[in-house]
């Protein structure tokens, strides 16, 4: 009988290794699952990183190459001439006033792009706080430059209307 409840103790003993090393080897396929996932993530965030890097130099290389006469929003001297210059124009012709204010729509867009997509270890805040205030400015003076028009459009307006259509 004590060869039977020795068998019958070491079937139970092999059991219950037999359950440790099982749960071992689960734990051991979790912790390698979850390295494998914060790998994964982290070779992603790279990428990502790589990506909008890539995006930001393609933007400023675009910018370069449209040598359009336009000026570049990121530059103070270049945009506060820009506006200082557009803000003393009398044009109030419509065309003219409507292309001016899209330019200066695509010029807000430029600093938007940069203020969301420029990490924020690469801006400072002085940046921020400049790109920011003229977006304002540029806005201001688009509102502005549009009721100019509008006002001198209606100045003119029973000049304009056709007599025969009321």
């Amino acid at each position: 009988m004590s060869a039977k409840k020795k068998g019958k103790l070491s079937k139970a003993e092999r059991d219950r290794i037999k359950n440790e090393e099982e749960e071992k080897r689960q734990k051991e396929e979790e912790q390698a699952r979850l390295i494998a996932e914060q790998e994964e993530a982290e070779r992603a965030e790279k990428e990502r990183k790589v990506q909008e890097e890539h995006e930001r130099l393609e933007s400023k290389w675009d910018r370069y190459m449209r040598c359009d006469g336009s000026p570049d929003p990121s530059v103070p001297q270049e945009i506060n001439t820009y506006i200082s210059l557009w803000r003393e124009m009398n044009d109030v012709e419509i065309n003219d006033v409507l292309s001016q204010c899209a330019l200066a729509f695509c010029l807000i867009d430029e600093l938007e792009f940069l203020l969301n997509e420029t990490p924020s270890s690469e801006l400072n805040e002085e940046d921020v706080l400049q790109y920011k205030e003229t977006i304002l400015t540029l806005q201001s003076l688009i509102h502005s430059k549009h009721n100019k028009a509008t006002e001198e459009i209606l100045k003119h307006s029973s000049a304009l209307a056709d007599i025969e259509t009321g």
